[in-house]
């Protein structure tokens, strides 16, 4: 006797709901196995969703200078960046993980994928480089304070007067700087991205000499506890 199987959709929906199911599948287990390696370097066990990939994307604009990404997986922010108009050529990604660069190369030819360490940042770009945003992804509140001290050290260094630095959080508590040890950059606006799995915070955090500058009006946060943690 034949079980009949009843699916709500036509089959070009099914396809692409199949093929979006492997895919995130295949990803969820590069992580996984990734995370195994290095849990304190990676930080997640899966990628992010496309809802926290848009809401970061969001937060970014460039000028005449170029994207540095962090940290950045298998590429669910990039793809999101490149999706909302910025330039594959714009775009400069530094990965540890060495099976991350292999595929972000292969997705993105036209992005610059660096093998490295984000604490060895400064060595890795060029002299000349301007950056106009850094969006990080990397795992900061798992890193040991001086490591943490040492990059955001780094970002002051490289960045331009008037660099946003982006950094998402599974501690969605709110807060003034983007950790505890940091002294260059304050959070000007955040945002609570309750459809990922799990919930993160999207911080977006300018120089605290331009943030004496902003109108008050400007610092959009919401009104949760907040954490210098």
């Amino acid at each position: 006797m034949r079980l009949a199987v009843y699916f709500p959709y036509r089959k070009e929906q099914s396809v692409r709901y199949l093929r979006a199911a492997v895919i995130y599948g295949s990803s969820w287990l590069l992580f996984l196995r990734e995370w195994w390696r290095s849990p304190s370097s990676i930080g997640a066990i899966c990628a992010s969703s496309r809802w926290l990939a848009k809401a970061i994307a969001n937060q970014i604009t460039i000028k005449d200078g170029v994207v540095l990404e962090l940290g950045a997986g298998t590429g669910a922010v990039t793809a999101a960046m490149i999706s909302k108009g910025i330039p594959e050529d714009r775009i400069i990604i530094i990965e540890k993980s060495c099976r991350f660069v292999d595929i972000l190369h292969k997705k993105f030819p036209g992005v610059r994928v660096i093998h490295g360490d984000a604490a060895d940042l400064n060595e890795l770009l060029p002299d000349d480089i301007k950056v106009d945003a850094i969006v990080s992804s990397l795992p900061l509140r798992s890193l040991a304070s001086e490591l943490r001290k040492e990059i955001i050290h780094q970002w002051h260094v490289c960045s331009e007067a008037a660099c946003d630095v982006v950094q998402y959080t599974y501690d969605i508590r709110m807060r003034i700087n983007l950790c505890r040890e940091d002294r260059f950059f304050s959070v000007v606006r955040s945002q609570i991205i309750w459809r990922n799995f799990p919930p993160a915070r999207v911080l977006v955090a300018a120089p605290i000499a331009l943030c004496s500058t902003i109108s008050p009006s400007a610092l959009r946060v919401e009104p949760t506890a907040v954490s210098q943690d």
